[in-house]
């Protein structure tokens, strides 16, 4: 999947990094966990099944990307609905490799 609707598009803007908010339309607030589960298990998926691209959790995923030709995505979130109100859900997507969030 990510092969067929990026790679192409990323090679040929010389793109290595990109970043991947999970972001929820307004329909899933403020009620956004198991949406912001289901999200991040499909990234996860499509990263497990391509050949082109990696997961990047750690500075040396940054630097390893180079020598492995892949594409590196950055998991993080738009907003902090997929906690809903517990900051401990935050471990759990560390866990699943978020590393960031925005704040509009």
């Amino acid at each position: 999947m990510l092969e067929h609707r990026f790679l192409n598009l990323f090679k040929k803007g010389s793109v290595g990094v990109v970043v991947s908010p999970i972001w929820l339309p307004e329909e899933y607030k403020p009620n956004g966990l198991k949406r912001g589960l289901q999200i991040a298990n499909a990234f996860l998926e499509d990263i497990k099944e391509s050949q082109a691209f990696r997961l990047v959790t750690r500075y040396r995923d940054l630097l390893d990307l180079e020598r492995s030709g892949k594409v590196g995505l950055v998991l993080g979130c738009e907003g902090g609905e997929i906690i809903e109100d517990d900051l401990n859900l935050l471990n759990i997507y560390y866990r699943l490799g978020l590393r960031f969030r925005f704040h509009a």
